[in-house]
């Protein structure tokens, strides 16, 4: 339950065996090209299936080695891959759905959608797809499919349904503003009408982050993969990839760190010091708190009415770091970045 895979876009494979705490790369032999690496299904330790734009490959030795199961000749390009079995498997482009019952080398047609943005099986009957409008069910191994909710989000980066009620998926929402913001939702249909869908959001600035791949090991422990950007005046300009890890499986409630009405934080970046600066005198004590992107807790104070608070953070190591402002019972955040 420990051991897990993730795969960045050139094609490098990196493994944990700690649960996500620490990771090392794998040698897989691919040398870096213009194809880009989307798509990883694994099996167990040593059989999986990684996917280029192009191309499907396996390993049954844990990376050493690959062999190639499908190239796809077409204007359309694979954009999702996953392995029930060593012998069943489904992968999708923009339009359509194909499924494998003898471990990739023979492939059947399923399903023909407009705009097919993701999959994802829960066993070998029951699986979902999204194709921009409607999420679509089947419980006969993609034989058939009948509209089972809908999904209006602009673009859905990946999905993980831990079951047949309940689905993760890591979304972008794109508006009229030329704006956009990168979000987490949890759809679980067993919650009352209203409450079934509830998304953390993060809007997209010169800090943000976006999450292009989920993952959950059980009900409660789950991964997201995607890149952690800045784009900001106050310090160099960068993309790194990033694993982030969720040890709940409970969302925020669908409250999104974005920067509040009654609160701001400056400098961000920063690296001695931020001051909290509220927009009038607090009636109550709001508790402040910093927390990684792991979650773990670095700071807590509460803070009494004065209209300012500062912060040292010149101990924090160079990292993003979230600020959460809880005052009756409501909760806002808002990303800093620690340089």
């Amino acid at each position: 339950a420990n051991v897990g895979f993730a795969l960045a876009a050139t094609g490098t494979v990196f493994k944990t065996i700690d649960a996500g705490e620490t990771w090392v790369m794998i040698d897989t032999g691919i040398n870096p090209t213009n194809v880009v690496y989307n798509g990883l299904s694994c099996i167990d330790e040593t059989t999986f299936y990684i996917m280029s734009s192009d191309s499907l490959r396996r390993t049954t030795d844990g990376g050493a080695t690959f062999e190639t199961k499908l190239i796809f000749n077409s204007a359309q390009t694979l954009k999702v891959v996953q392995f029930l079995t060593t012998d069943i498997g489904y992968v999708a482009g923009s339009d359509y759905l194909f499924k494998t019952t003898d471990g990739g080398n023979n492939w059947t047609f399923l399903i023909n959608s407009n705009s097919l943005q993701n999959i994802y099986f829960v066993n070998e009957t029951v699986g979902f797809v999204y194709d921009g409008v409607n999420v679509l069910k089947t419980t006969d191994g993609g034989l058939s499919f009948v509209v089972s909710g809908q999904n209006n989000e602009t673009l859905v980066y990946d999905l993980f349904a831990v079951n047949e009620e309940l689905i993760w998926e890591s979304t972008a929402e794109l508006f009229l503003c030329n704006c956009s913001s990168y979000c987490i939702s949890k759809r679980n249909a067993t919650a009352p009408v209203g409450n079934q869908l509830v998304k953390d959001c993060y809007e997209a600035s010169s800090l943000f982050l976006q999450f292009n791949a989920l993952y959950f090991a059980n009900s409660t422990t789950g991964f997201a993969v995607g890149t952690e950007s800045y784009t900001g005046d106050f310090g160099p300009h960068y993309t790194k990839g990033a694993i982030f890890k969720n040890a709940t499986g409970l969302s925020t409630d669908g409250q999104k760190p974005i920067k509040t009405a009654d609160w701001v934080v400056f400098p961000n970046p920063a690296s001695q010091q931020i001051t909290l600066s509220f927009s009038e005198m607090q009636p109550d004590t709001a508790l402040i708190e910093i927390t990684d992107v792991l979650g773990n807790l670095i700071f807590s104070q509460n803070h009494l009415t004065t209209p300012t608070m500062t912060i040292p953070v010149d101990a924090f190591a160079k990292d993003v770091y979230f600020l959460n402002v809880t005052k009756q019972n409501k909760k806002s955040t808002q990303k800093i970045l620690i340089e």
